[in-house]
C-alpha cells in the first residue's frame, strides 16, 4: 500500500516481493517471467498465477489474516495469493533468482489436470471482483468457452465478445484493477480465443461455415489477425 515516509514522500510498501523461475530437467530449460509492480501483475490473476511462490521473502504480518486453505489441492498456493492480492501489494524482481529441476514424476506434471481443474474458481473469482452482468454472463457460460472444449454457438460467440467489452466499461467505473493492464490482458483472452477457433481444432463442432460466420462478428483487430494469417499461411509456405 500507499504511505508517506518522514520526508512525506509517497512510497510502495511491499509486502510480498518473488522474481523470475529458471526451470531446468527432463524438459527444455525456459525461463518464467513475471511482471514486476503490483498493478501490472494483478490482472494477470485471471489467468494464471503471477506469483513464483518458491522465490517469495514476504512481510509475515502483513499476511496474519490468511492462511494456505488445505482443500485447494495442487492450488494452494495461487488461492493465497489471489485471496491476499486486494489487501496486499506484490512486487517481482525482475531477473532469475529461482531455479526449478523439472522430472515426469513431479506434482505438477502427475497432477496437471487436477491443478487446472483447482484454477478455475481461483480465475473466475477473480472475474467477480469486476462485477459484470452474472445474471447475463453466467458462470457456466464462462466456464463453458474459457475453460472447455465445448460446442459453441454462434450466438455464444458474440456473446464472448459482448463479455470482453462488459468487463472493460465495468472495471472502469469500479477500477479494481488498473484500466491499461487489465486491457492487455483481456486481449491476451480474446487472441488465445480467436487463434483456437481458427488454426486449432481443440473447439468441438467448429467447421468451415461456422468459422466464416464467426469471421463476420470479429473485431476488426481480430478479424485482420486472422485474415492477415490466413494470406501469410497461404501464399508463404
Amino acid at each position: 500500500m500507499a504511505r508517506d515516509n518522514q520526508f512525506g514522500v509517497v512510497c510502495w510498501v511491499i509486502d510480498a516481493c518473488g522474481s523470475w523461475m529458471k526451470s531446468f530437467g527432463s524438459k527444455s530449460d525456459r525461463v518464467l517471467k513475471y511482471k514486476e509492480y503490483h498493478q501490472e501483475l494483478l490482472p494477470q490473476f485471471l489467468i494464471s498465477n503471477p506469483i513464483c511462490s518458491p522465490s517469495v521473502m514476504l512481510v509475515k504480518k502483513s499476511f496474519e489474516n490468511f492462511r494456505f486453505d488445505k482443500t485447494k489441492v495442487h492450488v494452494e498456493d495461487f488461492d493465497f495469493w489471489a485471496r491476499s492480492a486486494f489487501v496486499c501489494v506484490f512486487y517481482n524482481i525482475q531477473e532469475v533468482l529461482y531455479y526449478y529441476r523439472t522430472h515426469d514424476n513431479q506434482v505438477s506434471t502427475k497432477y496437471k489436470l487436477l491443478q487446472l481443474q483447482g484454477d478455475m474458481p481461483i480465475m473466475l473469482s477473480m472475474f467477480h471482483k469486476i462485477e459484470y452482468d452474472r445474471s447475463r454472463f453466467t458462470d457456466e457460460f464462462v466456464k463453458k468457452v474459457l475453460f472447455s472444449k465445448e460446442s459453441l454457438i454462434l450466438e455464444e460467440y458474440q456473446k464472448f465478445f459482448s463479455w470482453m467489452k462488459e468487463l472493460i466499461n465495468r472495471n472502469r467505473i469500479k477500477e479494481n484493477f488498473d484500466q491499461k493492464e487489465l486491457r492487455k490482458v483481456l486481449n491476451t483472452i480474446i487472441r488465445k480465443f480467436v487463434f483456437e477457433i481458427f488454426f486449432t481444432d481443440r473447439r468441438n463442432g467448429l467447421n468451415y461455415n461456422l468459422r466464416k460466420e464467426i469471421l463476420f462478428i470479429l473485431p476488426l483487430k481480430e478479424k485482420v489477425y486472422v485474415l492477415t494469417k490466413k494470406i501469410k499461411e497461404k501464399y508463404l509456405k
